[in-house]
């Protein structure tokens, strides 16, 4: 389950900028260059903090389908606000915030070398 707070100057309408529960949260997820982003749910507000939450997101496999190698992950959050102008509202998105990069290494399982080594054997030994 993922979970976002953000702070945030909550004056209301007719400030500057402010959140309500119409705006979203979307988690970036990216594996060398393969997005899975998950938006959130607004959840609650506590003064200036506001609260998403991702326990209705689908589950996803972030390893499903990745071969052996080295991996970049690339994690940041972005989210919509309410701008005031002046003399009108705007729907504004944040830039990627939080920003956090990770490298992971992806090995085959032990059994599946064990038996790939076990049928190697088992091949030589038959050429004898």
């Amino acid at each position: 389950n993922w979970f976002f707070e953000n702070y945030a100057y909550n004056a209301g309408a007719g400030s500057d900028n402010w959140i309500t529960s119409s705006n979203t949260a979307t988690l970036n997820l990216t594996i060398n260059s393969v997005s899975n982003n998950q938006t959130f749910t607004y959840a609650s507000q506590s003064g200036n903090n506001h609260f998403w939450n991702g326990n209705s997101l689908d589950s996803i496999n972030l390893l499903s389908g990745l071969s052996n190698g080295v991996y970049t992950m690339v994690t940041s959050v972005t989210y919509t606000y309410n701008d005031w102008n002046g003399s009108s509202t705007t729907v504004l998105t944040s830039s990627n915030n939080g920003v956090a990069t990770s490298t992971f290494t992806v090995v085959p399982e032990p059994t599946s070398a064990l038996l790939g080594a076990f049928s190697t054997l088992f091949l030589l030994r038959r050429r004898r």
